[in-house]
Parts: C-alpha cells; sequence; structure tokens
C-alpha cells in the first residue's frame, strides 16, 4: 500500500547484474524494489540480502591419529620432513579448509601442555609435541581445533654407573 492505496510492483533493479546464483559468505547484493500505485505514486524500497556462514566445518578429530616415532640412535630427535606430519583439509559448506597448526611442548615438571615457540618445521623432539589444528572457515566463529600428540621415543638407553651405588645393610 502506498498512502492507503493498493501498489504494483513494476520494476526491480538489482545492484549484482547478473545475479549470482551463490553468495560466498559475508558477500551481499541489493535489490531495489519499486511499487507504484493506480494513482501514480511511487515508493522505493532497498532490500539488502547478505550471505552469512553459521555452520561449522565438518570435521572428524577421529580421523587425525595420534603418532609415535623412534629417533635414531645418534638423535634425540626427528626432523620435521622424517615425521611428515601433514596438514589436515576437511570439508566446509563454503569449500575446503585446511588446518592451521599450534604446537605445544609437554612440559613433565608441570604435568602440563605448554605453547611452543617451534614450527612445524621445527625438529619434533623426544617426549610429548601436541598439534593442535585450527579449522576457521569463513566466517571466524565457525572455528573448530582437533589435537595430534606426536610422541617422540628415544632410542638411546640411558647410562648409569653402577659403582657410584652403595648398598648399606644394618
Amino acid at each position: 500500500l502506498i498512502d492507503g492505496v493498493p501498489a504494483l510492483l513494476v520494476d526491480d533493479e538489482i545492484s549484482a547484474k547478473p545475479i549470482p546464483s551463490t553468495l560466498t559468505s559475508g558477500d551481499s547484493i541489493i535489490i531495489r524494489w519499486t511499487y507504484t500505485s493506480q494513482m501514480g505514486y511511487t515508493a522505493v524500497c532497498d532490500q539488502k540480502i547478505k550471505a552469512i556462514d553459521n555452520q561449522k566445518p565438518d570435521v572428524d578429530c577421529s580421523l587425525i591419529k595420534d603418532t609415535t616415532m623412534t629417533a635414531s640412535a645418534d638423535k634425540c630427535e626427528i626432523s620435521a620432513e622424517d615425521a611428515n606430519i601433514q596438514a589436515p583439509v576437511v570439508d566446509d559448506n563454503c569449500g575446503p579448509i585446511t588446518g592451521r597448526p599450534e604446537r605445544y611442548d609437554y612440559d613433565y615438571t608441570a604435568n602440563d601442555w605448554v605453547l611452543s615457540e617451534k614450527t612445524m618445521t621445527d625438529p619434533f623432539p623426544t617426549g610429548k609435541t601436541l598439534i593442535r589444528w585450527y579449522f576457521e572457515d569463513t566466517n571466524p566463529e565457525n572455528t573448530l581445533y582437533c589435537d595430534q600428540v606426536v610422541f617422540v621415543k628415544g632410542s638411546i638407553a640411558p647410562e648409569i654407573d653402577c659403582d657410584t651405588f652403595k648398598t648399606f645393610f644394618d
């Protein structure tokens, strides 16, 4: 109704021509609706349509397996190349997403994970390293993470000088 008089849609103008068949999250178009009444009065209304992705990435964390490796006899670490940890790729309704890693080392004294300064190209030392894979799509609110533990076993037995131990009997 325009001024109480029934109106008919006589024209529509769309800001994106041709009209996209899909919109990527964050994209928007404006449709301008022009109505004219039987009396010749015109009214214009803009309608903004914005695509918002509210679906989190489809991640099955059970598919990202922990791994155990053994360091060579002369080293207490495994090179990143030998570890060959690959970034997982997951499906999302807006396209595939590659995991972004954060690396944590295990502090055996504190019995807790500590964010590491190391990157994925640095060697993995003996012990446990946690890789937290973050999956974020075009909407930063749609973020998930999965954990993967890399355990590197040492292959060098500790050396003990048994002569230094003394046994006392009463």
